[in-house]
């Protein structure tokens, strides 16, 4: 609790808080004050001057945020934008792909297998090996996907920007899984698919979505159905991620404490020579 509600045992006029408190067994300890760390010593501080106190705040306390669009010549779009005053990164590859584009090639459910790869290794890291690489190195990594987008988000530490940058890179430019991995991910997905039997929202939902998007791909689950993702292989799931992650519709957000001559060689440098293909057109799905 805030000291001074420990203190008065008012929160607002009226408040039964006190009451609370005089029932509770534990009794709130207010805060030992540190000179070092502004507000902690009772008195109301303004959030500058406490931020002043960070080093990197301290830097660059009056720059200015700005987020910058760049358009690589390959037709990618990368956004950037410098925030210094947590060391911190944020990566994030976002591109056009998903359920609206299962029309049956893709067959629905690859890109949820996909996505689920995104966290299984790559061609150049068993997923044993790549998990601990992210986890020696701090790396938050969070695939998504859904009706219309598939990617992933990786945050990490400055001092990790390499190795970070470095696994980013790894999962864009990777192009097959290791068989054992795979026939892992593509038999808990399968399990997900069979259990969503069982579950009455999920079922309501889909009587739902064949009813109202007859003849569409978003009259289907994002999971896919049984028979076509399990014949899905490993080149199948490759070729999607390279036909769809491509830079014509694709987006790469940067945001964090790294200058530009860092983004350029921790990212440019490497997302400029992925080879430029065009976009694919978006499906029109028509409401019944």
């Amino acid at each position: 609790l805030p000291h001074v509600i420990a203190q008065t045992g008012k929160l607002y006029p009226d408040s039964k808080l006190e009451k609370d408190l005089a029932d509770a067994v534990v009794r709130p300890i207010p805060p030992a004050p540190r000179p070092e760390i502004p507000g902690t010593e009772g008195t109301q501080v303004p959030i500058q001057k406490v931020l002043a106190t960070l080093p990197l705040a301290k830097a660059r306390a009056d720059e200015r945020c700005v987020t910058e669009r760049l358009t690589l010549a390959n037709g990618l779009t990368l956004l950037y934008r410098r925030e210094a005053r947590l060391p911190v990164v944020h990566a994030i590859w976002a591109s056009r792909g998903g359920l609206v584009f299962e029309d049956g090639q893709p067959a629905n459910g690859s890109f949820a297998l996909l996505t689920r790869l995104f966290s299984a290794g790559t061609d150049r890291y068993p997923k044993a090996d790549f998990i601990r690489r992210l986890r020696l190195a701090g790396v938050d990594l969070s695939p998504f996907g859904g009706k219309a987008s598939v990617g992933y988000r990786m945050h990490f530490l400055r001092d990790r920007l390499s190795e970070g940058a470095d696994l980013f890179a790894a999962v864009a430019q990777n192009t097959g899984w290791k068989d054992g991995d795979f026939e892992v991910e593509k038999k808990s997905h399968l399990f997900s698919i069979l259990a969503r039997r069982e579950n009455a929202w999920s079922m309501s939902s889909l009587f739902f979505r064949r009813k109202f998007f007859a003849g569409t791909p978003l009259s289907l689950m994002e999971e896919g159905d049984e028979d076509p993702v399990r014949k899905l292989q490993i080149p199948d799931l490759a070729a999607l991620k390279t036909r769809f992650m491509n830079p014509a519709q694709t987006v790469v957000a940067v945001y964090g404490d790294l200058s530009k001559e860092e983004l350029q060689k921790h990212f440019t440098s490497w997302l400029e020579k992925i080879p430029a293909s065009k976009a694919l057109p978006v499906p029109e799905v028509k409401f019944s």
